[in-house]
């Protein structure tokens, strides 16, 4: 092996490392439903943590290729954003990224037809009960819980907002989608800001735009970001946006 090449496997090494002890920030966690069931989720504290205050809650729903029960993989798309100290220390709060089971999804949808199943229950009522249990056990300020979702996880995200539209103060959704006759009717008071590609292949665009058109008027806040020349991978550049995770505690 030539030395370039031992460097550059050295740093793959290192950056691999620091990357995995950045992530260990998030501590493995299990919550316990009602019926007994376990549900995994990893969860940052702020910084000097004080056990007897509430903090506010940024709850991530993640995309259907992170679902498992290794209560890790959830942490692949959205985790480092978290981790930047200027947001740390300008916005301390408790950060969750409960995960999906590999053999469900946040919303009953066909994604063939989109058609979406409001009346079955849906696994976003598991991450509200999970949301409240940390509301009672003062750990989250009932005042300030935000959403952020992606593909999957933004249309649990948009689910959340229309049957609990007291829940979340802001949420952005990224490349997702809703039945779009639903939210007409559904009382949002949410705003919400939506995020999309304007080439995606998997979720069409169309659902962010609508959506948009829909609620623009009921709150001056509510956004829409279309990225050109981009498929699926929207995060991307949205991780990017300088005021991403600032805009949810934008009054």
């Amino acid at each position: 092996m030539n030395i370039r090449r031992f460097l550059a496997v050295c740093l793959i090494i290192l950056l691999s490392g620091g990357f995995v002890i950045a992530k260990n920030k998030f501590e493995k966690k299990t919550y316990i439903d009602a019926s007994g069931k376990a549900w995994p989720y990893c969860i940052l504290y702020p910084e000097n943590y004080e056990h007897s205050q509430s903090y506010p809650l940024i709850v991530f729903l993640h995309g259907a290729g992170e679902r498992g029960a290794d209560n890790q993989k959830q942490l692949e798309k959205g985790a480092d954003a978290f981790l930047d100290q200027s947001f740390r220390h300008n916005y301390p709060c408790i950060v969750v990224f409960p995960q999906c089971p590999v053999d469900q999804s946040w919303v009953n949808v066909d994604r063939i037809n989109w058609k979406f199943d409001y009346e079955k229950p849906d696994l976003t009522g598991k991450v509200v009960e999970f949301v409240n249990e940390l509301i009672d056990q003062q750990i989250a300020d009932p005042d300030q819980i935000y959403g952020i979702g992606l593909s999957m996880g933004a249309m649990g995200v948009l689910n959340i907002v229309q049957k609990y539209p007291d829940l979340l103060q802001s949420a952005i959704a990224i490349c997702g989608a809703t039945d779009l006759q639903n939210l007409k009717s559904a009382k949002v008071k949410t705003p919400l800001w939506f995020i999309h590609g304007d080439s995606d292949p998997v979720v069409p665009t169309y659902f962010s735009r609508e959506a948009y058109l829909i609620l623009k008027d009921k709150n001056d806040k509510t956004r829409y970001t279309e990225y050109q020349s981009t498929m699926h991978d929207s995060w991307d550049k949205a991780f990017a946006e300088p005021d991403f995770l600032s805009w949810l505690f934008e009054e």
